[in-house]
């Protein structure tokens, strides 16, 4: 119960989360001028991909949050993907333009089981990677 509570306040804060959900990111900053970061997430606001690995389900628990949020804050039912982060393409990462990640840890800090593979993988191909993401 300690846990829910905790993951429903972060929900409930006015986070960069909350506010993409709610596609209301300013797109002027303080001083009048463009805001790069809303510019860049209003493409953004099309699909949000929610990949949690999880071995309590805790962190499933938060993605799950995060993916209502998501819908009620005016993404369609079907722009809105929840999954593990083993049952994702690592070669998608760069063509999906909004990545959630919740992340739970195992015994000392390891990757719990369904998703020790996305981190092998990730880290196979690490150079790949790099300036794309």
């Amino acid at each position: 119960a300690q846990v829910r509570k905790e993951i429903q306040g972060f929900l409930a804060r006015e986070s960069l989360l909350t506010l993409v959900a709610k596609r209301s990111l300013p797109c002027e900053s303080a001083d009048g001028g463009s805001g790069g970061l809303g510019e860049g997430l209003a493409d953004a606001s099309k699909t949000v991909t929610i990949l949690y690995t999880s071995d309590t389900g805790h962190a499933e628990e938060c993605a799950k949050a995060v993916a209502r949020q998501c819908r009620n804050g005016g993404y369609a039912n079907s722009a809105v993907r929840c999954s593990t982060l083993d049952a994702f393409d690592v070669g998608a990462l760069s063509s999906e333009p909004l990545i959630v990640f919740c992340v739970a840890t195992a015994g000392k800090g390891e990757f719990p089981g369904n998703g020790r593979g996305f981190w092998e993988k990730i880290n196979a191909r690490a150079s790949e990677f790099e300036g794309k993401l």
